[in-house]
């Protein structure tokens, strides 16, 4: 058998990275995990594994969780796992909704999580995707080296867009090899993208290069604050998208946007004032029907078979889109549908259509208590908070020329004949990792937003949506139904206000990692006994040592997976998960590649291993409870197989036999043509194809029905929290795009300070010494590795020999500084621990920053945890470093000392890291243990 790539798959331009021909080595690797097995020893020893019958493992794991809920409740479990993997990521949340459980912990608080967060209040879904596929003139990569390693539409099409873009932007901490191709590099400072988008958006609207229609007519930049009312609004349940159907969701409107209510007691509190400076008057935008004042809207269509199709021809009075087809000059991609920008209505007796003023200087309002008060606009109070922003004034803060920030801004400013940029800030995963998260997300969608490059092609495009013959036009595809079952079993209201971390991170939905921990720790606010982890390691998410301490307090801990890794050493029960190849199940395209197809098994399962999916059921079983409560043809409640893969494709109108058959002759469905509606056509705002679950009204899913640069779900979240952590009030700049430093940074010490008196932080004396003079440089962590993916790999030969140690980045003025050469080991410490990582005197890194790599241990090792604390960076992090909104740690750009390892200073007397008994690690390809692990079992896999 052999691994290629697809060259029909225009997401990967037939692209084949290393990680997947070498996961051939995983699947019949030697050290991989083949039948359960249960802890003989204690935690913290070697735990003495014993091979045990799945009959065994299934008495002993519902046995110990049942005995724990009955014990301390539901809520004493946690519920961990890894990421990207939709054919094993069950156990996170069907076991958590099994046991009644609302701490689940899932990776999405660092990984696309803030992001989706943010962009589901202003855009109402998940427009921070970019369409990479659709090769853009200009070409704006943002943090990250996507064509090293990332999913779907990164690799060889990043490579492809940086080649063949007219202008390519790439602003990175690290200068990657790819950003060394750009016409415009811009290496700020770690953590001070912000500023850099912020003087970009000054530049913007002072000199008119916003997308004027767009400004106006779809974001709520022209609405009026009124700092003089207390936030008022209103209450409704409404339909939402849910992860297995359509479920009913409560909003909560409070805000101090200039409302009809505002101004008459019988006012209309959906309805937000504007000025209309076309006929000098105020005018209105009903939130409810998405239309201005004096405007009817029908829902639009260019595909009529595909409205019949969904059976909504007779739902909805219709009428045809007016537009455009678009190319993309990437062959292989099936041409889009451009609506016209449609022009504000005129209302009767006005002689001119309405125009929303932006700038006003002030509008005097009555409101209904008699005041007269002043009001600005949105877009004047964004105004306020980024004028400050010269170029000269942000090369102050990130360290780039003002000329380059200047240059490159006026450049990716640019619209073309159709009246948006063809592309978009293709930003990525680092900047969650700020411990500023949602300031700095909001940033960067607010000012993609005003330059027009929202649901435009090659711009912020959201999720694929796979083709839909539901009216309501859900779409399933992306594998929730593997993960949950039929619905959220969470039954008890004040079960699941237990959830850990509640009220503190008003927009994270999950667990936060730090105070799950930190519970397994102290039993604050209650008892953590047990958990479970399936398909990834949980050392990823906050301070390492906090982690391993917590999991280790557990009275029973099962981890599902393909091998022994760190944190499976506290374990007390193993299951052995299926690999990719093994497998099969519905695939759709991470982000706006618009692309979706299937797994496809190629060889079976050795020994006892079992499909995650499959433990899920035969677990549910066990424990009395059905999987599938409401099976339409009375069939076995806890099969997976083909039904649960029927479920999850069903909204494409195929079964999985029918999905798989027409998978494997025609190749990877392009939504763009199966979903022409929902996926190929742009601008879906004005046609009524944006908000889902489908109702046929214009704009976007948000509170106002606006893209809100004014977020109204950060000012109704926020407000409170603001006022806890900063003991100051909510201020409208917090409901807005603004600039702040990172929380360890060189530039301020308002965080550290904060923290040596919260009584709530167990490390607050740690913070005392913890400044620029004592830790001098900056790390950046997190950069994609070739043979790597984040934790994963380190036991395949064909990675390892390549890459066989971690890597930390050093200037070579800083190098010389510190006596380093290159392949030296170095210590790099901070208050919370310090671990070594192999010196790499690289210029890509400015001076006074260093880059470490994160994720590593130590397969090779025997001690206990594999050596994760040997060079894990994460170990290095302050857990409560968080983002105010959701959680999310400040992993990069934090304050570090470094100084040479030497016989001297190092256990063993060895710079390189060992193993308890003095073993070193592997340090290059000649190492035997890597001829060891190359000799893979290719037969008899289903005796073992």
């Amino acid at each position: 058998m052999k691994i290629e790539g697809d060259p029909t798959y225009p997401g990967s331009l037939g692209n084949c990275c290393a990680k997947s021909q070498a996961s051939l080595q995983a699947c019949y690797h030697p050290d991989r995990l083949y039948y359960p097995m249960k802890r003989t020893t204690p935690k913290g020893e070697d735990p003495g594994w014993v091979r045990i019958s799945w009959d065994e493992a299934y008495e002993l794991g519902v046995g110990k969780m049942d005995e724990l809920k009955e014990k301390y409740g539901g809520a004493s479990m946690a519920f961990f796992g890894g990421t990207s993997r939709i054919y094993a990521m069950s156990g996170m949340s069907a076991m958590a909704y099994l046991y009644d459980s609302p701490n689940i912990v899932s990776p999405a608080q660092v990984c696309k999580g803030p992001r989706g967060y943010v962009t589901g209040q202003t855009a109402g879904q998940d427009l921070y995707f970019v369409e990479n596929v659709w090769r853009p003139k200009t070409f704006v990569q943002w943090g990250s080296g996507i064509e090293v390693s990332n999913y779907d539409d990164a690799g060889r099409t990043a490579v492809d867009n940086a080649a063949r873009s007219e202008t390519y932007i790439n602003v990175d901490a690290r200068m990657s090899n790819l950003a060394k191709e750009a016409d415009y590099y811009l290496g700020v400072r770690p953590g001070t993208d912000g500023a850099l988008v912020m003087a970009w958006l000054k530049l913007a609207m002072e000199n008119n290069l916003y997308q004027d229609n767009f400004v106006r007519r779809w974001t709520d930049c022209s609405f009026l604050v009124c700092e003089e009312v207390e936030p008022s609004g209103w209450e409704e349940t409404y339909d939402n998208v849910g992860l297995v159907g359509i479920v009913k969701a409560k909003r909560n409107v409070k805000t101090i946007l200039l409302k009809e209510s505002d101004l008459r007691e019988d006012g209309d509190p959906k309805k937000f004032v504007v000025w209309d400076e076309a006929n000098n008057r105020f005018t209105y935008l009903h939130a409810g029907t998405g239309c201005w004042e004096g405007e009817t809207f029908k829902p639009k269509f260019h595909d009529w078979d595909y409205v019949t199709a969904a059976n909504l021809q007779d739902k909805y009075d219709w009428e045809p889109a007016q537009g455009k087809m678009v190319s993309n000059p990437r062959e292989g991609i099936t041409d889009m549908f451009l609506p016209d920008q449609s022009p504000m209505p005129t209302v009767e007796g006005c002689e001119a259509p309405t125009k929303p003023a932006l700038w006003t200087e002030g509008v005097e309002v009555v409101l209904k208590d008699g005041r007269t008060v002043t009001c600005r606009t949105v877009w004047e109070h964004l105004y306020d908070n980024c004028k400050e922003f010269t170029p000269e004034r942000a090369e102050e803060i990130t360290g780039v020329k003002a000329d380059l920030i200047k240059a490159a801004g006026l450049e990716y400013c640019q619209l073309n004949e159709d009246g948006y940029g063809d592309s978009a800030i293709n930003y990525a995963v680092t900047h969650e990792h700020t411990g500023n998260a949602m300031k700095l997300i909001h940033t960067f969608d607010a000012f993609d937003a005003i330059m027009g490059r929202t649901d435009t092609p090659g711009g912020h495009r959201g999720s694929t949506r796979t083709a839909s013959v539901f009216e309501n036009q859900h779409t399933l595809l992306v594998g929730q139904f593997l993960r949950v079952g039929t619905k959220n079993r969470v039954s008890d209201p004040e079960q699941a206000a237990r959830k850990i971390g509640t009220g503190k991170f008003p927009l994270y939905p999950n667990a936060d990692a730090t105070a799950v921990y930190q519970a397994m720790r102290t039993g604050d606010p209650y008892p953590i006994k047990g958990g479970l982890t399936q398909a990834g390691g949980m050392l990823n998410q906050t301070n390492l040592h906090l982690t391993w301490e917590g999991v280790k307090n557990l009275d029973f801990y099962t981890n599902w997976n393909l091998w022994h890794d760190p944190i499976s050493d506290l374990a007390d029960l193993i299951l052995p998960e299926a690999h990719w190849l093994e497998v099969e199940c519905g695939r759709c395209a991470q982000g706006s590649g618009g692309y979706y197809g299937a797994h496809i098994k190629c060889v079976e399962m050795p020994g006892d291993v079992k499909w995650g999916i499959d433990i899920v059921g035969e677990w549910y079983k066990k424990n009395g409870l059905k999987f599938w409560e409401d099976r339409e043809d009375g069939g076995d409640p806890w099969e997976m197989g083909d039904f649960l893969r029927s479920k999850a494709i069903a909204s494409t109108g195929m079964d999985w036999q029918q999905f798989r058959t027409k998978f494997l002759e025609e190749g990877w469905f392009d939504a763009r043509r199966y979903n022409p509606e929902g996926f190929g056509t742009c601008r879906r705002y004005e046609t009524g194809w944006m908000v889902m679950p489908f109702q046929g009204r214009p704009g976007f899913r948000t509170n106002t029905s606006r893209y809100e640069i004014w977020s109204t779900g950060f000012e109704n979240a926020m407000r409170k929290q603001i006022n806890q952590l900063t003991g100051e009030p909510f201020g409208e700049s917090f409901a807005l795009p603004y600039y702040v430093e990172n929380k360890s940074s060189p530039a301020s010490d308002a965080f550290r300070k904060q923290q040596m008196s919260n009584p709530d932080n167990p490390n607050r004396e740690l913070y005392a010494d913890y400044t620029p003079e004592n830790y001098p440089f900056i790390l950046s962590t997190g950069r994609r590795i070739p043979v790597y993916f984040h934790s994963e790999h380190r036991q395949l030969p064909w990675c390892r020999e390549v890459w066989p140690v971690p890597r930390l980045e050093v200037n070579p003025a800083d190098a010389e500084k510190l006596g380093l050469s290159q392949g030296d080991w170095a210590w790099i410490e901070t208050p919370f621990s310090k671990i070594r990582q192999c010196v790499d005197i690289n210029a890509s890194v400015g001076e006074g920053r260093m880059n470490a790599e994160h994720s590593w241990w130590f397969p090779e090792l025997k001690r206990v945890g594999k050596g994760f604390d040997l060079s894990g960076c994460n170990c290095l992090v302050d857990a409560w470093a968080q983002c105010e909104a959701e959680g999310a740690p400040q992993l990069r750009g934090y304050l570090v000392n470094v100084y040479k390892a030497t016989p001297e200073n190092s256990p063993f007397g060895n710079p390189v890291p060992c193993d308890d008994d003095g073993t070193p690690i592997i340090t290059d390809a000649s190492d035997p243990r890597l001829k060891e692990w190359a000799q893979l079992i290719t037969e008899g896999r289903d005796q073992l």
